[in-house]
């Protein structure tokens, strides 16, 4: 619809939007709750279990083009992440598996 992608260039700013920002401004249109999972910036850290992956489910690492475009949109989707704070939550695989969280 081209009123939505108009919207989500609107909230985005400047640049192109990633697919998950899409998918961020759908959910929060859409759903009264929603569960964010693996929106770590820090994808090519090290923590206490070894280091993060850009996607859970693949070993693909973004280009260059990906990465500079991640860089620029991620204070974008943290503002509008914290801006429907009552909507968004952040959630933890690891612990969802365990059943603790």
């Amino acid at each position: 619809d081209g009123d939505f992608h108009q919207y989500v260039l609107d909230t985005m700013g400047d640049g192109a939007a990633s697919n998950g920002f899409f998918g961020i401004v759908f959910a929060y249109e859409r759903c009264d709750q929603v569960y964010l999972y693996g929106f770590a910036k820090e994808w090519n850290q090290n923590t206490s279990t070894g280091p993060v992956k850009y996607h859970y489910y693949d070993a693909v690492e973004p280009n260059e083009s990906q990465q500079v475009r991640d860089d620029s949109e991620a204070p974008r989707m943290v503002a509008f992440v914290a801006k429907h704070a009552s909507t968004f939550h952040y959630g933890d695989m690891a612990a969802d598996e365990e059943g603790t969280s």
